[in-house]
């Protein structure tokens, strides 16, 4: 029987060792490289109703990624692609802050019970609510962004600011004490550190009222919340306290972190930072 094979000429397979040990081993080093125009895109859903160019954080799994908010901007809800960024953010503790909306009203100062720190330190204290709110955004002492310096002795100034004013409001408390007149006409003498002790307080309420407009519209921006100035210099000038109370709660999560009334930031110090 004849074979259905028929036997090939060793010249038709007349390939040298070296080319097929090349073809074996892959690509010449001179053979053009092929790359993939496709960039990865990573798709978002918008937790709040933001402008373009606006940043915020994602989380993918365990990765978590800084995005942009593309031109036009978004609606809440809204599903939107980026180019999924090159450099995953920091994996470290985190404190949520809600973006698009106050984490509670205004009136909310009762949220954590009637004896919570952060309430009576609102409440008796304002400027130094405010400056711990300062000390976890890193602003300067005015609620206001600034260099490394300025905002790293913010809350330091606030406090010997308040200081100051104390120690000059006590004192003529108790200078008008000693000049208490016995007679129902007060003397001239008391009725000039009355005035002179008004207009103190009055400096130190529009100063005040500064830091926190400042410091509430920061905010509005930064966590892109609806407002308007003229709502910050309203909600400043005529509640300063639930102004103050309301900014320490959307800065942190008083659920998982206490807080303090001797702190820089009103927190513990495992708490982690913000900014």
């Amino acid at each position: 029987m004849s074979s259905a094979y028929s036997h090939l000429p060793n010249s038709d397979f007349d390939l040298e060792s070296d080319d097929l040990s090349m073809n074996l081993v892959g690509p010449s080093r001179d053979a053009p490289t092929l790359q993939s125009s496709h960039t990865p895109l990573l798709s978002v859903i918008a937790p709040a109703t933001l402008p373009e160019g606006y940043e915020f954080e994602t989380i993918v799994g365990n990765a978590r990624y800084m995005v942009t908010v593309p031109p036009g901007g978004v609606e809440i809800g809204q599903k939107f692609e980026v180019p999924l960024p090159s450099r995953m953010v920091a994996s470290a503790a985190t404190i949520a802050i809600p973006v698009g909306h106050w984490r509670d009203s205004l009136f909310g100062c009762f949220s954590h019970g009637p004896c919570h720190p952060h309430l009576w330190t609102g409440l008796c204290c304002g400027l130094l609510a405010a400056g711990q709110v300062i000390r976890r955004l890193k602003l300067t002492a005015w609620g206001k962004p600034g260099s490394v310096g300025q905002t790293e002795i913010a809350f330091k100034v606030i406090f010997m600011a308040l200081v100051v004013y104390l120690t000059i409001y006590i004192g003529l408390y108790l200078v008008l004490l000693a000049l208490a007149p016995n007679a129902q006409v007060p003397t001239n003498a008391y009725m000039a550190i009355f005035y002179i002790r008004s207009i103190w307080h009055y400096l130190y309420m529009i100063a005040l009222t500064i830091v926190l407009f400042n410091l509430r519209g920061y905010v509005r921006r930064k966590y892109a919340i609806p407002g308007s100035e003229t709502e910050d210099c309203c909600c400043s000038c005529w509640c300063p306290c639930l102004v103050a109370t309301q900014l320490m709660r959307h800065t942190t999560d008083y659920d998982t972190y206490p807080s303090l009334c001797c702190s820089e930031t009103g927190l513990p110090k495992h708490a982690p930072e913000i900014v």
